[in-house]
């Protein structure tokens, strides 16, 4: 069956000498693997549609048996989000939101709200300055939870200290406001999402959302 969909690109990697393997959270059908023959040709049709954080529309031929790739067609760019590119920092917090996304998420589960919120979160990562990066990121993690069903209570928590519950009610009414947040309140806010998250959701570790950290080595 062709279908086409809005789609934002999860990661990609090479498969064979000319083609591309690649895992799309789509607006109608979820998560998703695809495979785009050609991709990787100098003159490819799809550009740039399928780089890493891009959002696209996306032809596919939508293959419905179990662990079995769907065939892309073609693709579009909507908004490549190069300006996460530009630094560390923005694709540290990408990559970590994109991690979650992949683990937290099973195949072919469409949430139309959870699509509108990536989709925008990609977007303000890529406009925004980077020291606005982090608090994106901490304002994504509650709205995700609330989307989830177990939303985060910043009426109190025995596991933050009133410092860092202030600090997330100011970043979930304005992410702006709180742009600058210092080294010391990124890691114990964290470590808290690390946390909640391996508690509320069976593919989600606190290990498997450490993976982003491998920009701190580059």
């Amino acid at each position: 069956m062709i279908v086409k969909t809005d789609a934002i690109v999860l990661r990609g990697r090479k498969q064979g000498d000319t083609s591309k393997l690649a895992t799309l959270y789509t607006r109608d059908f979820g998560k998703i693997d695809v495979i785009a023959k050609g991709a990787r040709e100098q003159k490819s049709k799809f550009g740039g549609a399928l780089e890493m954080f891009a959002r696209s529309t996306v032809v596919l031929y939508k293959n419905h048996k179990p662990d079995t790739l769907s065939l892309l067609s073609n693709a579009e760019t909507i908004e490549p989000n190069h300006g996460i590119l530009r630094s560390l920092e923005r694709m540290e917090t990408a990559t970590a939101i994109v991690e979650l996304i992949l683990r937290a998420m099973h195949d072919e589960e469409a949430h139309d709200e959870l699509f509108d919120l990536l989709a925008s979160t990609m977007q303000a990562i890529a406009q925004w300055e980077d020291r606005a990066a982090r608090a994106v990121q901490f304002r994504f993690y509650l709205q995700f939870a609330r989307l989830m069903g177990f939303e985060v209570d910043l009426g109190a928590s025995q596991k933050l200290s009133s410092r860092a519950l202030g600090l997330l009610r100011t970043i979930e009414q304005s992410t702006a406001e709180a742009s600058a947040i210092s080294e010391t309140d990124y890691k114990q806010l964290a470590f808290f999402f690390q946390t909640y998250f391996a508690e509320h959701l069976p593919g989600v570790s606190a290990r498997s959302m450490k993976s982003a950290r491998v920009f701190d080595q580059l």
